[in-house]
């Protein structure tokens, strides 16, 4: 049932995979699921998963081997200083020695009738086990999601520092077109005119950087990814999404999949010390067979049922189911700490949800009210009233609350997006 599952899975996975590069190759549009699911196929911790699958199909099968009948071919020579001898003569009659020089070739079968259950449990154990390694490959894939939302959401906050840098510059731009239009009049100073070309050459050294860091976030996606990235690529802001407090971690599968370990761990120790009965059955051919008093090689078979009761186990047993839920105790305490910790985290995205989400209820506000700074600002530059640094101080100032808002919105989708991760509701498979 779980082999059939996880076949499911990679199909979809595929399916969704082939789905996100046909969009990608069409419009040249990449979103943020898209490189959650482009990102975890081609990580290299991908591959194990197979890997693992392979060597747990090996490990079962080995397991189920046992209950095929045990088959050995067996030869032996052996010289003896002393045979068995009859104390007695009997008149006309010789009675055969045995030579001291002996020698058997045979086959041993062994077929197991009842083992008490241990090669179901070694079966069962090795099964989940195998679980245990893909719960931990992913948790380990798992943490891909984070990464992938810092380098898409960094590539996302440089798009608007870069829109609204550009519309500084416009807006510098347009005071230098009226400020020297004032100079040509004599009304305001070449140094006024000089200023705002300053400011230009600056705004083109920051348009340079934040250029620069766009291109370095998009190489490292890309590489993630395995899809090229330019200057062309879209990255698609994504939507708001529902905020849960209902943890879904693969941790949390991990833990119990360990559980479920020890229980198997437990029933293993019982089936050590039931009974075991085995039909066996040996034949060969040997000098002496098994009338010693027959000098010559003979064949022979000796075959019934055989019953093992082990007793000395129960001398541990206790012991070692104590210590079995132990570990099982230890690992209910780590899933509890591991809840706990993640309960933390979410709290503490709440409180920045929160903020965040304050701080952009006045961020229009802010805007509106620099815009209109802004406006009377250049058309009190253009007729002297004030400096260039005066008119940079107000256009600044409205960069800057654009950049904030700009800034608050994405943080806003990013803090969204990270609550999805910490508590796992976050599909990034």
């Amino acid at each position: 049932m779980k082999k059939t599952r996880r076949n499911y899975q990679l199909v979809i996975i595929l399916i969704m995979v082939f789905c996100s590069l046909t969009a990608f190759a069409q419009g040249n549009k990449l979103t943020l699921e898209q490189s959650h699911e482009l990102a975890r196929v081609n990580y290299p911790l991908i591959k194990s998963l197979d890997l693992i699958k392979q060597s747990g199909e090996y490990s079962v099968n080995n397991v189920k081997s046992g209950y095929l009948p045990s088959i050995s071919i067996n030869g032996q020579y052996t010289y003896q200083s002393d045979v068995t001898k009859l104390p007695i003569t009997i008149p006309n009659m010789t009675i055969p020695e045995i030579d001291k020089n002996q020698y058997k070739v045979y086959v041993d079968i062994t077929q197991t009738l009842y083992d008490g259950g241990v090669l179901n449990t070694q079966r069962k154990a090795q099964e989940i086990q195998q679980e245990i390694e893909n719960q931990s490959t992913e948790v380990e894939l798992y943490k891909l999601g984070e990464r992938i939302n810092q380098l898409y959401f960094g590539v996302l906050l440089y798009n608007g520092q870069i829109e609204q840098t550009r519309l500084m510059r416009k807006d510098i731009t347009a005071g230098l077109e009226k400020t020297e239009a004032a100079y040509a009049n004599g009304i305001v100073l070449k140094s006024n005119v000089d200023a705002l070309k300053a400011e230009l050459l600056k705004i083109d050294q920051h348009l340079v950087e934040l250029t620069s860091g766009r291109k370095a976030f998009l190489g490292m996606l890309s590489m993630f990814i395995n899809l090229p990235l330019d200057e062309q690529t879209e990255l698609e802001i994504p939507g708001d999404v529902e905020i849960t407090k209902e943890i879904n971690r693969p941790e949390l599968n991990l833990f119990n999949t360990r559980i479920a370990s020890t229980l198997v761990q437990s029933k293993a120790i019982t089936a050590r010390n039931l009974p075991k009965v085995n039909l066996f059955f040996q034949g060969g051919y040997g000098s002496p067979a098994l009338n010693m008093l027959e000098p010559d090689a003979d064949t022979y078979y000796i075959t019934g049922v055989r019953l093992a009761y082990p007793l000395t186990g129960f001398y541990n047993k206790h012991r070692e189911k104590s210590i079995n839920a132990i570990s099982r105790q230890q690992i209910e305490l780590q899933r509890e700490t591991f809840l706990f910790n993640t309960n933390l985290q979410v709290t503490q995205q709440n409180a920045e949800l929160d903020k965040i989400q304050q701080l952009i209820n006045t961020d229009n506000e802010i805007v509106s009210l620099r815009e209109s700074i802004r406006t009377a600002a250049l058309a009190q530059l253009e007729n002297g009233v004030i400096t260039s640094a005066d008119y940079l101080r107000e256009v600044t100032a409205a960069d800057n609350a654009r950049q904030a808002k700009v800034i608050h919105e994405i943080q806003r989708l990013m803090a969204q997006h990270n609550h999805q991760l910490i508590t796992g509701t976050q599909s990034t498979k």
